[in-house]
């Protein structure tokens, strides 16, 4: 993340209680915006550590589809919670003539060919990847 641009970054894995980090980082305040892909399992860390006012982007669901609890701190806090739709084949299409235009790519982690499909997903069960994972097509 340091190399694309980013000024801080967290492990979750060295900081399981990585939403005290962001606000030591931020002096207390908190952030404008977290995407949140874990779901329920990450949702109130998430919460902890926007600013109010501040935005949670809702993008994926990584630690399950139960119901994350929304405590009266994030109700208090003026959070505002703002699903991502995924989109469109159309509107997939679009992102991808706009990704050339502009010379738009995205992080590759590793690239498996489809014989070794399984092993890609295998690849992605283990949290290690930082960015995509793809497979391509053999032809």
């Amino acid at each position: 993340m340091r190399t694309l641009g980013a000024d801080h970054t967290i492990n979750y894995k060295t900081h399981p209680n990585w939403e005290e980090e962001v606000l030591k980082v931020t002096n207390g305040e908190g952030v404008d915006n977290v995407l949140e892909v874990g779901g329920a399992g990450t949702f109130e860390k998430s919460s902890a550590c926007v600013k109010p006012n501040g935005t949670v982007s809702l993008i994926g669901m990584l630690t399950g589809l139960e119901s994350p609890s929304i405590s009266l701190m994030t109700i208090f806090n003026l959070l505002r919670i703002q699903g991502i739709f995924v989109g469109s084949t159309e509107m997939l299409t679009q992102l991808i003539s706009a990704m050339e235009t502009h010379k738009i790519h995205p992080q590759i982690d590793k690239k498996f060919p489809f014989s070794q499909a399984l092993d890609a997903y295998e690849w992605m069960a283990q949290a290690k990847h930082f960015g995509k994972v793809v497979i391509e097509s053999e032809d």
